[in-house]
């Protein structure tokens, strides 16, 4: 063997040994920033509402009765969840969802009795239009006056009543047709106007006497 293929063997023997010590090192490891993911979105984030508050936040409905009723009936507040359940029951689409009427009695306010609190999505009408969140209800800033009945077809009037016995706050005023229940002396009911997209949508200011028959605000409460 020549001295230059001595040398080139020697030569070609480090470089394998060089190789050999560079792939046995683990490869080092790229730190990711606390709060971010590997796919570019940030850890924990979401676009649900619901999801971040536990809160149902499915989109329900809300109609305005086809009928008018009486400020009063026999069976009190329950009796008149009852008219409302009695005409979703008309329609596939509604009869198995639940329902309240918008109205207080003296131990339970409307915003409770419909789950304003525990609700954090849109209600809308049965044509799919929105009216709003629980805050905007509350504020009295709906996106559509609560208009259309079960049918999904606009009401129309007169008269335009809605019985509440509501504030714009959701909660009782003095004259609920005392607590929705027949009385031997005569009371009054406030009223809201299904024509509003504003406060007057549960306040309109006017009082009626229980004995009128107007119309009532259902609220889906699951």
């Amino acid at each position: 063997m020549s001295a230059r293929e001595w040398i080139a063997g020697i030569a070609f023997a480090a470089m394998i040994g060089l190789f050999a010590c560079i792939s046995d090192e683990p490869a080092a490891e790229v730190a990711v920033p606390s709060g971010a993911s590997g796919d570019g979105g940030a850890e924990g984030s979401t676009t649900d509402a619901g999801a971040d508050t536990g809160l149902d936040d499915r989109p329900r409905y809300v109609f305005v009765t086809g009928k008018r009723y009486a400020g009063y009936n026999a069976g009190g507040a329950p009796g008149l969840d009852a008219l409302c359940i009695g005409e979703a029951k008309a329609f596939p689409k509604l009869e198995d969802l639940k329902w309240a009427a918008w109205i207080s009695t003296k131990d339970v306010s409307a915003a409770e009795r419909v789950g304003l609190a525990k609700y954090a999505g849109t209600y809308k009408l049965l044509n799919d239009l929105p009216v709003g969140t629980s805050a905007k209800i509350l504020e009295g800033t709906l996106a559509n006056a609560i208009g259309i009945m079960p049918n999904e077809k606009q009401i129309v009037g007169p008269p335009t009543g809605v019985w509440t016995g509501t504030g714009p706050d959701g909660v009782l005023d003095t004259n609920n047709c005392t607590d929705w229940t027949p009385s031997d002396t005569p009371a009054l009911g406030l009223t809201g106007n299904w024509e509003a997209p504003f406060a007057a949508w549960t306040n309109s200011g006017a009082t009626k006497p229980c004995g009128e028959q107007l119309s009532l605000y259902c609220f889906q409460i699951e």
